[in-house]
C-alpha cells in the first residue's frame, strides 16, 4: 500500500483497541439495559411494558432504515468530497498516508495540480483539469524505461517492437488505465557510436470526484505505481523472449539451408 509500514501498525494497533472499547461498552449496554428492564418490569409493570414495546418498535424501524439506506440510524456520514473541496482533501490525505506531496504551478484552465512521489520514487500528478472532464480527477505519470532496458532495445527489429507495445498494451487494458508508448532515437553524442531508441510509456487514469475518499486516492496511487512497475518488468522479459525466437529462428534457417 502507499502508506508506510509505521503508518499501517499505528493504525492496526489503534483500531484493536478501539474494537476492545467498544465490544465492552456494548456488552455494558446489553447486559446492563437488560438488567434495568427487568427491575422497571418488576417494580411498575405497567411501564415495562410499554418500554418493551418502545424498544421492539425502534428495533423494526432501525432494521428497516438500515435495509432501504444501507446505513445504520444514527451514523456520522463523511464529509462529501466536492469540486470545491477536493484539492485541500487530496493534500490531507496524502499527508494522513506519509507520501510526499509538492503543490505544482498551474496554468488558469487547471484547478489544482500536485506531485506525489509514491514509495518506489515514481511521480505521479494530481490534477483537476477545467476544460477536460471537470468533475474527475486525473492521476498521471511518465517513465523511460530503465537503462538495460533501453539497451535491449537496440537488439528489436521494427515489427518485434510492435509485437512488444501490442503484447504491454493487452494485459493493460485489462487495468482500466490510460496508456501509450512512444520511442525516440536520441540525438547523436561525438564520441558515442550507440544510439538505442529511448522507450518511454504514460500512463493515466480519471476517477470521479464525487467517488473519490482517501481509500480511493490511495488505491489510484497504487495502481499507478504498481502498473508503471508492472510494464517495465514485463518489458524486459518480452524483450529477452523475443530475442530467443529470433536466435531459434536464425538457427532453424541455418540448419535448413546447410
Amino acid at each position: 500500500m502507499v502508506a508506510y509500514s509505521s503508518f499501517q501498525m499505528g493504525g492496526s494497533q489503534m483500531w484493536i483497541w478501539r474494537g476492545v472499547f467498544t465490544s465492552l461498552l456494548a456488552a455494558l449496554f446489553w447486559f446492563g439495559g437488560a438488567a434495568v428492564l427487568a427491575f422497571v418490569k418488576r417494580r411498575w409493570p405497567k411501564y415495562g411494558d410499554l418500554i418493551l414495546y418502545w424498544l421492539g418498535s425502534a428495533v423494526i424501524i432501525g432494521v428497516l432504515w438500515f435495509e432501504i439506506t444501507g446505513h445504520p440510524p444514527l451514523m456520522a456520514f463523511p464529509p462529501r468530497t466536492t469540486t470545491e473541496n477536493v484539492g485541500e482533501n487530496i493534500k490531507t490525505w496524502a499527508e494522513n498516508l506519509g507520501v510526499p506531496i509538492a503543490k505544482q504551478t498551474a496554468p488558469t484552465d487547471v484547478s489544482f495540480a500536485y506531485a506525489v512521489t509514491s514509495k518506489d520514487g515514481l511521480q505521479i500528478m494530481v490534477e483537476r483539469l477545467l476544460n477536460d472532464k471537470p468533475n474527475y480527477v486525473q492521476f498521471a505519470t511518465g517513465v523511460t524505461a530503465p537503462p538495460e532496458i533501453q539497451t535491449l532495445l537496440s537488439t528489436l527489429t521494427e515489427g518485434q517492437m510492435q509485437t512488444l507495445t501490442d503484447e504491454i498494451g493487452a494485459e493493460l487494458d485489462q487495468e482500466r488505465i490510460a496508456f501509450s508508448f512512444s520511442t525516440a532515437t536520441p540525438t547523436k553524442i561525438p564520441n558515442n557510436p550507440q544510439l538505442n531508441p529511448q522507450l518511454f510509456f504514460s500512463l493515466e487514469e480519471g476517477i470521479p470526484i464525487s467517488e473519490l475518499n482517501e481509500q480511493k486516492f490511495a488505491q489510484s496511487l497504487d495502481d499507478i505505481n504498481f502498473t508503471a512497475n508492472f510494464i517495465k518488468l514485463r518489458t524486459k522479459l518480452l524483450i529477452k523472449s523475443l530475442n530467443v525466437a529470433k536466435s531459434t529462428a536464425a538457427a532453424s534457417k541455418s540448419v535448413t539451408q546447410n
